[in-house]
């Protein structure tokens, strides 16, 4: 990669760096211009400023006097500059009566390791515990969030050692059931005396409803509040180019579940009777598939919240700032990881939330365990990049943009640089813009340089890769401006199973979508062109002869993984396109109503290696024929196409023959990012 220095700071495609706004920062003027002169004289094309780190909330007046300073460098030096007034780091200030976010909590603490958490029937007796430890978290000022207890949501008693249970196999105790709160030792505790029936045969499980600390986005009274203190923003003076919010929604992790009023609400609206009737079904699955039909419409609820918070936030800021302002949000809060706590934060289903945002937002991060070339972490790589393009093509602005990050240093040994760079190559692959993360400490108070506990992340400028940045940042604008910013096309569209997810709801899920991800490096390495989309988008599309077609993508071909339970209307789509569908990970079984799929209307499953030697075999799925070792995306313009090409992992070389149809060149080795022009008339050229 070639040494340039930065020149064109008004350029969009230059990168936007994460600039952590901490106590020093606000307090001293001084240091906060020296740090955004490093920003600058990087060669960034703007910050995404969060106060962050620090015992000050963004709403404080010298926090708003300092954003508006930044603001205005910015202005003067031609930066953007993107605010982070995220809801949840003044939740100290929104949340100040009963309204705060409720839980209910069914492991066996706030953050479980044991979910879910039971305990077996002795002597007519049980008790069962769940503490309530605070929880550190990085999205609130106070550090961590809270748990108060409110009461038991509901106690079962359940037939021990069946994996599906039936109705006699689940006993409803709520009623009879006592609740302790130990405030010295900070544990909540359900006991008393079973019913006649129920022996030592039996298990218990109990929901604890707790409140907590934290913002409730599905609370309007708390949006109204916020919204004020955007008003506020404006107020004083804060002209910003964008709004970012930084992984939206509940903050939950297993065992823990957002229980607000509002999303019971929605529940009871979806099902016609309230969720305490079929709790113990967020936890076991029934018999007769009951449990499906329950899980849909509960996380469907919490991920609608989120959904509706984020498109009145995308309101507010375009009445106050105009419409052009960016909406910067991304929701991979575990996503990066394949992680499906994200249907408990209430941002699994992306396409819904892109709704709201200026372009396809992802987030990766740990980017150095990219080191082994035999990492599983490819597999995070290749899906993020190809979900941010995707994203991007679905949202009101066709651009990606991906919050990528690595942890750690390498002791001078360079191996950080190398990793870096090889993502800087991967993000140009893909026509995605980068956030960069972070500038300052991005911890919390008291942890200041890691991120809960993780290796010491980078808080640049203290790191090997800072004096890099200046190269990375020209090349990627150099990159994206020669497709003009465009993301690349694809013709085999992944769906990625939202149901079926919500279905399984526990560690399954975490295995299913990491057998997608690594589904989607296999299909990079074999160089098909692919979008994702999930099922529930999916199922506006139609067949257009051999084609399928929905929102602005035409696919030759569909890849179904894990697509267990689907919905009626997607299952006769996919089955009308015959050949052009495969279904892997398993058939569909289960509507999302829980009702069984006739074998008549059944589809067969294949196995991952037999459908991607099936696709191989379809030439026209691959038009682009490339040299191994690389991933290459193709770009349509009205001259021709732009063939693009990287090597497939960090430090790979590749060359060779590149083709498309009766048109080749010849690569030499090489382990650059190669740009291929190939005009409608005429002779290809390298960019």
């Amino acid at each position: 990669m070639k040494q340039t220095h930065p020149e064109n700071h008004h350029d969009e495609t230059r990168p936007i760096m994460v600039w952590s706004i901490t106590d020093a920062v606000i307090e001293d003027r001084k240091l906060l211009e020296k740090q955004f002169r490093d920003l600058a004289d990087a060669g960034f094309g703007g910050v995404a400023a969060f106060v962050r780190c620090s015992r000050y909330s963004w709403d404080d007046p010298m926090a708003i006097d300092a954003w508006r300073h930044i603001n205005d460098m910015c202005r003067r030096r031609g930066m953007k500059c993107w605010l982070g007034p995220d809801p949840r780091f003044v939740s100290h200030k929104i949340v100040h009566d009963s309204s705060a976010l409720e839980l209910v909590l069914f492991g066996n603490a706030a953050k479980a390791d044991v979910v879910p958490n039971t305990a077996d029937v002795r002597d007519g007796r049980y008790t069962i515990r769940c503490t309530l430890l605070p929880r550190h978290v990085h999205t609130l000022t106070d550090v961590a969030v809270e748990f108060v207890p409110i009461g038991l949501a509901g106690v079962y008693a359940f037939r021990r050692g069946k994996a599906l249970l039936g109705k006699k196999d689940v006993v409803d105790i709520s009623h009879g059931a006592r609740h302790f709160y130990n405030a010295r030792d900070k544990y909540v505790e359900a006991f008393g005396l079973v019913p006649k029936g129920i022996d030592d045969e039996w298990s218990m499980i109990a929901f604890f409803h707790v409140q907590t600390n934290h913002f409730d986005f599905s609370n309007r009274q708390h949006l109204r509040r916020y919204e004020k203190l955007l008003d506020r923003l404006k107020a004083e003076g804060c002209h910003p180019d964008g709004i970012m919010w930084d992984e939206p929604g509940y903050t939950c992790q297993y065992g823990s579940l957002p229980y607000s009023s509002s999303i019971r609400s929605a529940y009871q609206a979806t099902r016609k009777y309230p969720i305490e009737r079929d709790l113990w079904k967020l936890a076991f699955e029934a018999e007769d598939s009951s449990h499906v039909p329950v899980r849909l419409a509960y996380y469907c609820s919490v991920q609608n919240s989120v959904v509706r918070a984020e498109l009145d936030l995308r309101k507010k800021v375009r009445r106050l700032w105009g419409p052009a302002t960016v909406l910067g949000i991304h929701d991979t809060w575990h996503f990066e990881s394949a992680d499906m706590c994200d249907m408990n934060h209430g941002s699994l289903n992306l396409w819904e939330t892109a709704r709201a945002k200026s372009g396809g937002f992802v987030d990766l991060g740990a980017v150095n365990n990219l080191r082994a070339h035999d990492s599983p972490w490819y597999s995070n790589l290749a899906a993020m990049s190809v979900f941010a393009a995707s994203l991007g093509k679905s949202s009101e602005r066709p651009l990606a943009y991906n919050n990528l990050w690595t942890t750690g240093d390498d002791d001078g040994r360079g191996w950080q640089k190398e990793i870096m760079e090889h993502c800087v190559k991967v993000m140009a692959l893909f026509g995605t813009h980068w956030l960069a993360h972070a500038y300052g400490p991005v911890g919390t108070i008291g942890q200041e340089r890691t991120f809960l506990g993780t290796p010491e992340l980078p808080g640049y400028p203290a790191h090997s890769t800072w004096p890099a940045f200046p190269t990375w940042n020209s090349f990627l604008s150099e990159e994206l401006n020669k497709i003009g910013s465009r993301l690349p096309s694809a013709n085999l569209l992944v769906l990625y199973p939202v149901e079926s997810l919500y279905a399984l709801a526990d560690l399954r899920a975490d295995k299913a979508a990491a057998e997608i991800f690594a589904l989607i490096l296999s299909l990079l390495d074999n160089h098909f062109h692919v979008d994702v989309m999930a099922t529930t988008l999916a199922r506006n599309g139609h067949w257009a002869g051999n084609q399928f077609c929905v929102g602005s993508g035409k696919y030759d071909f569909i890849l179904c993984p894990y697509a267990i339970v689907i919905n009626r209307q997607l299952l006769g789509s996919l089955k009308a396109g015959k050949e052009k569908v495969a279904f892997l990970f398993g058939t569909p079984n289960t509507f999302e109503d829980g009702k069984s799929i006739p074998a008549s209307q059944g589809h067969g499953s294949s196995e991952p290696a037999d459908v991607l030697t099936r696709l191989k075999s379809m030439t026209a799925l691959r038009p682009v024929n490339a040299p191994e070792k690389c991933w290459v995306t193709m770009t349509q313009t009205k001259q021709g196409k732009i063939v693009s090409l990287v090597p497939s992992r960090a430090g790979y070389a590749y060359g060779g023959e590149l083709r498309i149809g009766d048109t080749s060149v010849i690569l030499p080795e090489t382990d650059e990012l190669k740009r291929i022009f190939f005009p409608l008339v005429g002779e290809p050229v390298s960019l």
